[in-house]
């Protein structure tokens, strides 16, 4: 009776850890990176409007970054099946202290529909991205980003790999990206400056508000729960699925590269008017 409980525990255990183990494949690299931008997009925010003031800074960059943030919640309640009952794109006065929404509703015994609450919470990061993916194909003329991009898929075997090669993909990352930017001719073409606007703009706007988190927890837990009792009915089988994880994995490594680069670009901007505000005299915490 005992072997049985103890062999009924290993593979529950077992379950777990390979339920784990495929998320962090999936999500754990794109986690990671969207903390960071988050936390780099709330610097950044403070840092130019101590320089510019909040409504210059809202009138120069935030109502781009705010309309694609909006946009990305917008997109995935189509769809997910939610159905929009209001929103507000961008809003230069706003009474609420709210300089966008989007409200939605939907039927929470819908199984799709809770897990879309987990896309439509990520989905200022997914769209957000997805522009500045576009942005350089069709204001630079070439693709940037490939070269990174294979680095990260021939690295990531499995889940350690996965997550460990983004820091070796920022180092490797800097010099390539930039060397490929900063060109003769780019710096003499006006599209290249407009690409470097958008990627602020966007990239700044790329932050989760807690209902954002809120929402998007929701759906991560129902996605988690049903990798679970997937893994629980198959892992006996082995872990067959793992490879098909690290594909799609593999697939979206262009995605992580933008990621990166908005981060270095998001980085670069903060510290920049961090340097404007200690010289003006104006503290960190104005």
């Amino acid at each position: 009776m005992d072997s049985i409980a103890d062999s009924i525990l290993r593979y529950l255990w077992s379950t777990t850890v390979t339920t784990f183990s495929h998320l962090m494949i999936m999500l754990g690299p794109g986690i990671a990176l969207s903390l960071l931008m988050n936390y780099l997009a709330v610097l950044e925010e403070r840092a130019v409007c101590r320089v510019l003031g909040f409504r210059a800074y809202y009138w120069i960059f935030g109502w781009i970054g705010t309309i694609i943030h909006e946009s990305g919640h917008a997109l995935f309640c189509i769809i997910f099946g939610h159905r929009i009952t209001e929103i507000k794109w961008f809003d230069f006065n706003p009474s609420e202290g709210s300089l966008g929404y989007v409200k939605h509703s939907y039927d929470p015994h819908n199984l799709y529909h809770q897990i879309g609450n987990f896309f439509i919470g990520i989905g200022p990061i997914v769209l957000g991205t997805l522009v500045v993916y576009f942005s350089s194909r069709y204001l630079i003329g070439r693709e940037v980003f490939p070269s990174l991009a294979r680095a990260i898929t021939a690295t990531s075997t499995g889940v350690s790999t996965n997550i460990a090669v983004l820091g070796g993909a920022v180092l490797k990352g800097i010099p390539v990206i930039f060397s490929s930017l900063l060109t003769l001719k780019n710096l003499t073409d006006w599209k290249f400056y407009l690409f470097l606007y958008l990627t602020f703009t966007v990239g700044s706007s790329i932050r989760l508000s807690p209902p954002d988190i809120k929402g998007a927890w929701s759906g991560f837990a129902i996605l988690s729960g049903l990798l679970f009792l997937f893994n629980l009915l198959t892992s006996w089988i082995g872990d067959f699925a793992r490879g098909v994880f690290l594909g799609f994995s593999q697939m979206y490594s262009v995605f992580y590269v933008v990621m990166i680069f908005s981060i270095l670009m998001n980085a670069a901007v903060a510290s920049l008017f961090f340097l404007l505000s200690a010289s003006s005299g104006k503290s960190p915490g104005d």
